[in-house]
């Protein structure tokens, strides 16, 4: 089994500012701003409710509800409305495609996604970085890949994920390939810590919940 460590989220040139910790300690990966997307923030969801203000508040951009959300890797069932058979997903192509063909990636192998994030909080009915606060690098899921999926004309993609950003848009064009899990796609609860910046990586603190 190989072990890909891969970045997924907001940072300071996707979105413009860190991720969410919240104060139960949970945290959330934002999807990155995708202009070819068919998915608003608006229309994704945490516990039932909108992310659309979320991102809005933390951003400081009250229209970035409106905009597309690359919802990729999309390992969270409620996130989204699901067809019958959804499964954890994964999507990859051109430069990042072919990086992970060159070292034979395939079923059985072992996505950790980790992301910058930053303890956020309520303050007066809207959400804000807590001030004073330092942003850190965590892991915060995986994907084990059960299948891959090249795009093409015979594309073997089910109807259940045809909501991929990477199925729409200029992307449809390019070397693109789907990898797929079976059921073993996780967000972790809270957050494993990776690093506070500048400091070098090393795991330097494992939060629970």
């Amino acid at each position: 089994m190989k072990l890909i460590l891969s970045r997924k989220g907001f940072d300071s040139s996707a979105g413009g500012c860190p991720n969410p910790v919240f104060p139960d300690g949970s945290c959330l990966a934002l999807p990155i701003p995708d202009d070819q997307s068919p998915i608003r923030y608006s229309q994704v969801r945490r516990h039932g409710e909108s992310i659309g203000s979320l991102v809005s508040q933390l951003t400081g951009q009250q229209a970035f509800s409106r905009r597309g959300a690359h919802l990729d890797p999309d390992v969270i069932e409620s996130a989204y409305p699901r067809l019958p058979g959804w499964r954890p997903v994964l999507g990859q192509h051109s430069s990042a495609q072919a990086h992970l063909a060159n070292h034979d990636i395939g079923p059985g192998d072992l996505f950790l996604f980790f992301a910058l994030f930053r303890p956020v909080e309520r303050y007066r009915r809207r959400w804000r970085f807590v001030p004073g606060s330092r942003p850190f690098h965590a892991v915060w899921g995986w994907l084990q890949v059960a299948d891959v999926w090249p795009l093409g004309d015979a594309s073997p993609v089910p109807d259940w994920a045809r909501y991929h950003p990477h199925l729409h848009g200029e992307r449809s064009a390019q070397n693109r390939t789907v990898s797929m899990s079976a059921a073993t796609g996780f967000r972790f609860q809270a957050c494993v810590r990776i690093c506070q910046p500048p400091e070098p990586w090393r795991l330097c603190q494992i939060s629970t919940g």
